[in-house]
């Protein structure tokens, strides 16, 4: 047949093939989210998601993907806003997360899906534009402390997995995109407390070539780098993940991270007491357990080694840490809000709780704001000793005056 030659036909193609192709890329266009533009400070964030499967499987797994990537944005900028600032912030979130979340979502990958009954699952990794969403929370300043403080460095390697998956940001040659989990949790605590914290991402490979460095730095290597790189103290060491069997007939594994940091002075070449801080958590899928073990250790070990690199950088009588002031209790775990009258009471016997204010209260997390006559490791300590009669609870984490406390039911 030689009827597609014709003139007629020749112009027919020419018209509609474009619009027909125009069309199939709009459809395609309108099948995925408009996701935010890519450029500036990114967060990777793993989130969970899930739908009840109404009409049928497909839309089911999008409206999970849409909550995973609402939970994203979430959690980053609950990472970004102080707890004291969340409520005041909560008008402006609760917009952004309702209207415009995908405008914060570089892009995202499914790692896991399942459908189990009427309810379809998935976790995402999601890039979040954090930068970005800095700046419509108006969270982007850093405190007013941060220009008397040291600038930090930090060199950790992170090895999430088996020894294939040890890598660390002066690597040489094209690595594989990882996230610095540990060192991006000391990160956050060096910079809520006044730190400021120098961005390795701006360096350029040629300034370091010529000092060959490979995983296991020498202090002359930290050192020279610090100076290169314009810092005032660099934190080295290394963050592991070991795994263990769940327990008989259980499918969580256990998962424990270790966090061994040391900061160098770089003017004088001090090295100061090293952290070595580890911590555990059990869950079922291994990338979020290697995750969550490794930005857990991360906080612990930030938290221990900001005070002490304070303290030695403004010198004996010149530390701020008075005792007393607002702490901020943040309660985490399933349906606690049957809990919280009883946890409250034993908190307010407290000898030193002058007064507790809830801030926010959730089914599954609280966060309470209490004046303490003491300091948030006295508060923690005396909480731990507690006796409750229908739950236990676990400090998990001290960080500055805020406590991470795991409330669980008996």
């Amino acid at each position: 047949m030689r009827s597609l030659e014709s003139p007629k036909n020749a112009v027919f193609l020419k018209f509609f093939l474009p619009l027909f192709g125009f069309s199939m890329l709009w459809c395609l266009l309108l099948a995925q989210p408009c996701l935010g533009e890519p450029g500036g400070e990114t967060t990777a964030v793993v989130a969970m998601g899930s739908s009840a499967i109404k009409k049928d499987i497909p839309a089911a797994r999008e409206e999970a993907i849409t909550q995973a990537m609402r939970m994203a944005v979430e959690k980053t900028a609950l990472d970004i806003l102080p707890v004291e600032r969340v409520s005041e912030k909560f008008d402006t979130l609760g917009t952004i997360l309702a209207t415009s979340r995908e405008q914060f979502i570089q892009d995202y990958k499914v790692l896991k899906e399942a459908g189990a009954g009427a309810t379809y699952r998935v976790l995402i990794q999601a890039t979040v534009l954090s930068g970005k969403l800095k700046e419509r929370l108006g969270a982007g300043s850093k405190p007013a402390q941060g220009k008397n403080l040291p600038a930090v460095l930090f060199m950790m390697t992170e090895q999430p997995a088996d020894p294939s998956s040890l890598h660390y940001w002066w690597q040489g040659g094209s690595t594989v995109f990882q996230p610095d989990l540990a060192a991006g949790a000391m990160k956050r605590v060096f910079a809520d407390s006044g730190f400021r914290v120098v961005d390795e991402k701006t360096m350029s490979p040629n300034l370091l070539q010529d000092l060959q460095l490979t995983a296991a730095l020498t202090d002359a290597q930290i050192i020279e780098t610090g100076k290169r790189a314009k810092a005032d103290v660099v934190i080295a060491g290394e963050a592991v993940v070991t795994e263990s069997p769940g327990r008989m007939g259980e499918t969580a594994l256990t998962f424990k991270g270790t966090v061994t940091a040391r900061p160098v002075l770089v003017g004088t070449g001090e090295a100061l007491s090293s952290a070595i801080k580890s911590q555990t958590t059990r869950h079922t899928d291994k990338i979020t357990g290697r995750r969550k073990a490794l930005v857990d250790a991360g906080k612990q070990a930030g938290a221990d080694l900001a005070p002490q690199i304070l303290t030695k950088w403004r010198g004996p009588g010149e530390t701020e840490g008075k005792i007393g002031g607002d702490i901020f209790i943040n309660l985490t775990g399933a349906e606690i809000l049957s809990h919280l009258p009883a946890f409250r009471t034993t908190l307010k016997n407290i000898n030193g709780v002058t007064s507790q204010q809830p801030i926010e209260i959730g089914s599954d997390k609280a966060t309470f704001k209490v004046t303490f006559d003491g300091t948030p490791q006295t508060l923690a300590d005396t909480l731990a000793l507690e006796s409750f009669d229908a739950f236990s609870i676990n400090v998990s984490e001290i960080s500055g005056n805020q406590l991470e406390i795991q409330l669980t039911a008996q």
